[in-house]
């Protein structure tokens, strides 16, 4: 679970005209995410923001826990999240550029490598949606598809890392509306099926306050209560002490 992975928070702004293809009648998905950039804010917009740090609060309701979340972005590519599970402790993990890490009450330290480092590097870059070229090979409209009672438009993206996932686009406002991926993870690999909803802007970006992930029959949502946009100080990112000790 990662709001800053899986999410990459994206958001809703009004739709600039994007020329749909014309002979099949359905966008191409490299316009898909275009319109989508556009629905976010634009490029201008994602480029003044140098930071993003969100407050938010998780709910994994079949199992009646809650408790809260931190998500910090800066570029060129690093996250922090903390997230304090009740009964259990705090989980923290994070990318700071070159090393993905993770610190669990349950298992301790852990670095993060292969496939799962891959995907976090994607999922860390601040910038991701504005320069897809880095992480993404091709994007193929598949469709058509429903989530959350929404109409999208479903896409296949192969990654440079030989990678296949899907993204769905709301037909309606162009942005992100569901992803389904193979999230991979210390503990091994898990399908998630994510949804993005309550988009709000904030600073001139919107972003979803609300996102469902659900995986492995368990569904978990994730608030968003607040969010800045001010510079965050470099010792955020910095890895912890434990983790600094397993690079030795």
């Amino acid at each position: 679970m990662s709001i800053g992975r899986s999410c990459t928070l994206v958001g809703l702004f009004v739709l600039a005209a994007v020329p749909l293809a014309a002979q099949t009648g359905q966008p191409t998905g490299t316009q898909l995410h275009a319109r989508h950039v556009e629905a976010m804010g634009g490029k201008a917009a994602l480029q003044k923001q140098t930071a993003r740090r969100v407050w938010a609060k998780f709910e994994v309701r079949a199992q009646g826990m809650t408790g809260p979340v931190e998500i910090a972005m800066a570029p060129p590519a690093r996250m922090f999240t903390k997230t304090e599970i009740p009964g259990i402790g705090v989980s923290l993990s994070g990318y700071d550029g070159q090393t993905g890490w993770v610190v669990n009450p349950a298992m301790g330290p852990m670095l993060i490598e292969g496939p799962a480092l891959e995907q976090l590097k994607q999922q860390s870059d601040f910038y991701a949606d504005l320069h897809p070229e880095r992480y993404i090979a091709s994007r193929q409209t598949s469709g058509e598809a429903e989530y959350d009672g929404k109409k999208c438009w479903s896409v296949t993206v192969k990654t440079t890392t030989g990678e296949s996932y899907s993204e769905c686009y709301d037909k309606t406002t162009g942005l992100l509306l569901a992803s389904v991926r193979k999230q991979a993870t210390p503990m091994g690999e898990f399908e998630t099926t994510t949804i993005y909803a309550e988009y709000k802007e904030f600073d001139g970006v919107k972003i979803p306050t609300l996102v469902k992930a659900s995986a492995m029959g368990f569904e978990q949502l994730i608030t968003v209560d607040s969010v800045s946009t001010k510079p965050i100080p470099d010792s955020v990112f910095e890895l912890p002490p434990a983790v600094k000790a397993l690079k030795k």
